[in-house]
């Protein structure tokens, strides 16, 4: 594996606190196995653009196929990537100035024993029953995630 795929990989892993292994991801749907937040994927595309901008052999090797270079074209390349490769997302959402996470998505991230152990953590909190569904509070579902680090999604 190239050194440079190697360094986008292994920090992909790190930030759903899994180690890299190359044959991890020579299997099919191997970015299905973890979940992140759009929060943490959008530091990691951060954290990629930043290194296509700083490396050009990372460049070279990431933009083989076009010979368009622009910050432009970057961006689009990190999207794409992380569109194909990254991780199954729980994206935040912002109703009626609540930020949170919808309980059926929170629900499609988590292996059933997290959701199992996310649930009994939820007791006891509030959420906000809204038309669209029930919202967990970003700051409810922080703290629950700073004790919880295995990401693995079955």
């Amino acid at each position: 594996m190239d050194k440079e795929l190697d360094l986008i990989l292994k920090n992909l892993f790190y930030k759903v606190n899994a180690k890299f292994e190359p044959k991890k991801v020579m299997v099919d749907d191997w970015f299905l196995k973890y979940w992140w937040t759009s929060k943490e994927e959008e530091e990691y595309r951060s954290w990629l653009y930043k290194l296509l901008v700083q490396n050009r052999k990372l460049r070279d090797f990431f933009l083989k196929t076009t010979s368009v270079r622009s910050r432009k074209t970057y961006k689009n390349a990190v999207e794409q990537f992380t569109n194909n490769f990254g991780w199954v997302t729980l994206r935040l959402v912002k109703e009626l100035d609540i930020e949170g996470y919808y309980l059926e998505d929170v629900e499609h991230c988590l292996s059933k024993k997290d959701y199992k152990d996310f649930l009994e953590f939820m007791k006891g909190q509030t959420v906000a029953s809204l038309s669209s569904g029930t919202l967990v509070y970003e700051w409810d579902f922080g703290r629950w995630l700073s004790t919880h680090k295995d990401r693995r999604r079955k």
